[in-house]
This record gives C-alpha cells, sequence and structure tokens, in this order.
C-alpha cells in the first residue's frame, strides 16, 4: 500500500435555482492528513519520536522551540 499526504477529489454539483441559475457547477476539495510514514528528513523523524503526539498536537501551545 502506499502512502499518501494528501487527496484531491472532485465533486459535481447539480443544477440550482440560486445564482447560476440551471448551470451545474464542478468544484474541488483537497483533503489533508498530517502523518508520519518513515520517509521523512531526520529532524522530522526525531521530532516525531521525542513527541508521541505528533503530528496530531494539539494547537492550543502555539509556543515552538527552535527544534
Amino acid at each position: 500500500m502506499e502512502a499518501h499526504y494528501c487527496a484531491l477529489f472532485r465533486t459535481d454539483y447539480p443544477a440550482s435555482e440560486g445564482v447560476n441559475k440551471g448551470l451545474p457547477r464542478t468544484g474541488q476539495i483537497l483533503y489533508i492528513k498530517p502523518a508520519v510514514y518513515g520517509g521523512e528528513p531526520m529532524d522530522v523523524v526525531n521530532y516525531a519520536r521525542e513527541h508521541t503526539l505528533f503530528p496530531h498536537e494539539p494547537t492550543s501551545d502555539q509556543f515552538f522551540a527552535e527544534s
């Protein structure tokens, strides 16, 4: 299985009665999933070893060290 950090999806919206009356619309959704798969640079791997919640650390702690 090949690992990915993100996926891009196309979505089709049906024609509506709103601003684009009668015209179908398309859009894109970019899904980003933070993950560590093992091919990252050594500084990222070392940080992940020292911080068990990485890459899902809470954003409530916004005080970052240089490392």
